[in-house]
């Protein structure tokens, strides 16, 4: 048997390429003969193995990496196929203090660390300090509760006024605004009827503090039974940027006008251009017009916003709408509105001022259209008022924003409003005061109109049904001058309110740490004149003892010793009557 072998020659090319093949099949076996592992075990200080610990490993081998495992239930961990280089391990779990490791590794080692954690706060203790300051923040970085309304918002709702936007914002309540009629106020005489304000969480339009652009702004000029508030009406609705809202009280820092909490106006200071807004909101017998415009630019290195509007309201009687003198065409028992216990005609107690008291009545109560009570002829005041009184309002707002220097700002702006009620519609008289403490009110037997109405009316069941005109007693008028028969009384009112303020502000540093600071002043002065239809006491006195009149030529004098506390003066000729 016989073998025959053969040989040849391998070429060069293919030589190499299978040298290469085995380097590259052998690297990753040498490669992973050089990587290395950190394992090691986490307990606490008893020895007891602590599962769920985060241990993390940082090193600039990892090329920035970090690499993270968690500790099993018998406390242990490990790092696999890690490159040599130093690393720094982290152990943490809640409860117990952090603790760092550091580790050299090696090539082809696998070091051992064992940790024991130590326990630490359970809670951790926070201190909170409340401190009222005067350094410059936007409400909205406030610890507060805040709304912001935006002027988007505020255009999205069509609010052409700043009362329409309240009325909307559910965190105020009990608004006051488009305050006409005697349904709508207990106090008519005190407030024109453009006011409107804010009423934070209802607690009273005192108790909510209104700035604009973070300053005050001065109230009503009036003497309210609540306390006085800021008037929202002054400020032109579309120089306002956004309204920021602190719902919560606020009055640690802002004082006690701010328990219900701050509304702060901030005006559109960065407006570039013009705007110009017409709205008319028409209904049947009346309708209200505004016209508004607003301007800003640049001036050097300042900037200038310039804004106006004008608002008018319709005249809308209570006669329009008849059904509102509807329901307050009888008077129901324990309910007062649109009826008055006093009125004229009116009713008499005889022989000493006793309110409430009808020893003598007119008979023609019904007839002037009061309603007859038995003891007083009621004087429906309902027709002689306004749902809607004629209004004419003009606000307008400036503001000039400019640099001092590179770390220093300064801001003035100036507000101007007016308000004129030219035809406010009222009652047409008020009962004469006071009403029971003196004679004032007194008709002798000698009166004219006494002695006209027991000629009319001596010894009837109803007038007179005790016998007061055969008598010489004086009678005691409870009611007023002027009621069922009219006619209602046309006054004006008005209100004017002026502000200007200005600020300057900065930065500045206290050793590494920036600063701020601000410096400002505002003035503001509202004015008003409300005018409300009475009776003067001397001229009633006078009327009731027979003289009257532009021409009557009959004067009063103070006299403490009179129970009315005046007397007539001298009479100059004069007769009672004529």
């Amino acid at each position: 048997m016989s073998a025959q072998f053969s040989c040849r020659r391998v070429p060069r090319t293919l030589s190499r390429v299978a040298h290469a093949a085995v380097f590259l099949l052998l690297f990753p076996l040498a490669a992973a003969a050089q990587e290395s592992r950190i394992t090691g075990t986490v307990a606490d200080e008893t020895g007891g193995v602590l599962p769920g610990v985060t241990v993390a490993a940082a090193s600039p081998a990892l090329a920035g990496d970090i690499r993270v495992v968690v500790t099993g239930g018998d406390g242990g961990y490990a790092f696999e196929a890690l490159p040599p280089g130093g690393y720094t391990l982290t152990f943490t779990l809640p409860g117990f203090e952090e603790l760092t490791r550091t580790v050299e590794l090696a090539a082809v080692s696998a070091p051992t660390v064992d940790i024991r954690l130590r326990l630490g706060g359970l809670f951790e203790e926070v201190t909170v300090a409340v401190t009222g300051t005067a350094i410059e923040a936007p409400a909205i970085n406030m610890p507060h509760a805040v709304a912001v309304v935006s002027r988007a918002t505020i255009e999205q709702q069509g609010s052409t006024q700043l009362v329409d936007l309240f009325k909307n914002l559910s965190v105020s309540h009990g608004v006051v605004g488009e305050r006409n009629s005697w349904y709508n106020s207990n106090q008519p005489s005190t407030l024109t009827e453009n006011v409107a304000n804010v009423n934070l969480r209802g607690l009273g339009a005192s108790r909510t503090l209104v700035l604009i652009n973070g300053r005050r702004h001065v109230p009503v000029p009036a003497r309210l039974i609540g306390g006085r508030f800021v008037d929202v009406n002054t400020i032109p609705a579309i120089a306002i940027g956004r309204l920021e809202v602190l719902k919560e009280g606020s009055a640690a820092i802002y004082g006690s006008d701010a328990v219900g909490g701050v509304a702060n106006f901030v005006t559109r200071h960065d407006f570039r251009g013009f705007e110009f807004n017409v709205s008319h909101d028409y209904f049947d017998s009346a309708g209200d017009t505004t016209v508004a415009g607003i301007w800003g630019g640049q001036i050097g290195a300042s900037s200038l916003m310039v804004a106006a509007e004008t608002v008018g309201r319709q005249e809308l009687q209570m006669a329009d709408r008849p059904w509102s003198l509807d329901r307050l065409s009888t008077h129901v028992g324990g309910n007062r509105a649109g009826w008055s216990s006093l009125g004229n005609p009116g009713t008499f107690a005889v022989g000493a001022p006793v309110p409430w008291t009808a020893d003598v009545f007119d008979p023609r109560c019904t007839e002037f259209g009061g309603q007859d009570e038995g003891w007083t002829c009621r004087f429906r005041y309902a027709p002689y008022d306004n749902l809607i009184d004629e209004q004419r309002q003009t606000r307008a707002f400036v503001e000039l924003n400019g640099p001092v220097n590179e770390r220093t700002n300064y801001h003035i702006e100036g507000l101007f409003a007016d308000a004129v009620i030219p035809n406010w519609y009222t009652t047409p008289s008020y009962p004469p005061f006071p009403l029971t403490s003196t004679t004032i009110m007194e008709v002798a037997p000698d009166h004219p109109g006494r002695q006209a109405f027991c000629g009319n009316y001596a010894g009837d069941g109803k007038a007179d049904p005790g016998g007061a005109c055969a008598g010489g007693d004086p009678w005691y008028f409870n009611g007023r001058p002027y009621g069922n028969s009219g006619p209602g009384r046309r006054l004006r009112r008005e209100s004017r309110t002026a502000r200007l303020a200005g600020s300057v502000d900065g930065d500045f540093q206290i050793g590494s740490r920036d600063a701020h600071w601000d410096v400002g002043v505002s003035y503001s002065r509202a004015r008003g004149n409300l005018n409300l239809p009475a009776v003067y006491t001397d001229r009633i006195y006078r009327s009731f003892r027979g003289f009257g009149g532009p021409d009557c030529g009959v004067g009063v004098m103070a006299d403490r010793s009179s129970p009315a506390g005046m007397v007539l003066g001298p009479l100059g000729g004069a007769v009672a009557g004529q």
